[in-house]
């Protein structure tokens, strides 16, 4: 009997692993992009037809997969030098890609909307983020990452406090780098010093919104539908480490370790705050500072005296 259960304890070990982060340093700038239309495979030339992926966290949907329909997307890609105050730079020649509908922005295209009751939606605009990446037309045709390590804890942080608005993301994108290759849109010409990742912000902040959740939620409901954190050997203690460069898969890490430590988070509870905080004690905390918890007191307060003198102003009215 003592054996079985040293033996069940022993199966459940803690197995030590650094988290290391080290980000592909990038400058990312805004462009204009404009449709060209439906994407034909019949008409449409050979150097044109880049296959469609994962856009900055946009999912195919059923519609794009039955329909088989995709967009073109002409943009002029900004080349390196320019106003880093401004986000301007000298413009490249024009690409023309391939892009899945369901990555493109309601105000830009309706889910409703394809080849066959909008045949013509050529000239619509919208901005996206891009930034060259002249490695994409070498033969290897990888970035390498800073050999600074960075906290991807801080990072995180950063990004699911960001104001929704595109300057912020991109000086954000500008300070951590590359978003994530497997969901961003890669273009590179082998033999060329052209290349670029472009990302669509409205699926950024669609990512923001499920990493709160995520945070805030239940660990099992994250933990039974992520992916696993990929532990790979050194030499040296701890021996085992996870290695992240692009910032998504730096963020889906960090919150799947805080879920294994037991962790939890919450929102505050001020409506012109919302900011997340980590919960530190077993006691309900419904603000992130304590500043927060006095100005929403003081608002409280202020409204408690309001209702009551409008109250008292109302029997007054009555008696009289």
């Amino acid at each position: 009997m003592l054996m079985e259960q040293s033996m069940a304890q022993k199966s459940n070990v803690e197995i030590p692993a650094r988290f290391i982060f080290r980000p592909y340093g990038r400058r990312w700038v805004k462009c204009l992009a404009e449709i060209v239309g439906w994407c034909e495979e019949t008409s449409t030339p050979a150097e044109f037809r880049h296959p469609p992926v994962e856009l900055g966290g946009g999912k195919r949907t059923d519609e794009d997969a039955r329909a088989k329909q995709t967009v073109l997307l002409k943009l002029n890609v900004p080349s390196a030098g320019g106003s880093e105050a401004t986000g301007i730079y000298p413009l490249a020649p024009s690409y023309t890609v391939e892009v899945l509908p369901s990555h493109l922005p309601a105000e830009v295209l309706q889910a409703h909307e394809n080849r066959q009751n909008s045949p013509n939606i050529a000239g619509r605009t919208l901005i996206v983020l891009a930034c060259p990446m002249p490695e994409l037309g070498s033969i290897l045709g990888a970035p390498a990452p800073k050999a600074v390590e960075r906290d991807a804890w801080v990072m995180r942080d950063e990004f699911l406090n960001l104001k929704q608005d595109m300057e912020a993301l991109r000086l954000f994108l500008n300070h951590w780098g590359l978003w994530d290759r497997s969901r961003g849109y890669e273009v590179g010409f082998l033999g060329e010093p052209h290349g670029f990742a472009m990302l669509f912000p409205h699926l950024l902040w669609e990512r923001q919104e499920e990493y709160r959740k995520a945070l805030t939620g239940k660990a099992r409901k994250w933990l039974s539908t992520t992916s696993s954190l990929f532990l790979s050997y050194i030499k040296e203690p701890p021996y085992f480490v996870v290695r992240k460069s692009h910032c998504e898969d730096a963020i889906r890490s960090t919150i799947t370790i805080d879920h294994l430590l037991n962790i939890t988070f919450g929102i505050c509870k001020r409506y012109d705050c919302r900011k997340l905080f980590e919960r530190t004690t077993q006691q309900r905390r419904f603000y992130c500072s304590h500043g927060c918890a006095h100005v929403a007191s003081v608002r409280k307060q202020r409204a408690d005296k309001k209702k009551l003198e409008s109250k008292g102003r109302k029997r007054a009215t009555r008696k009289t």
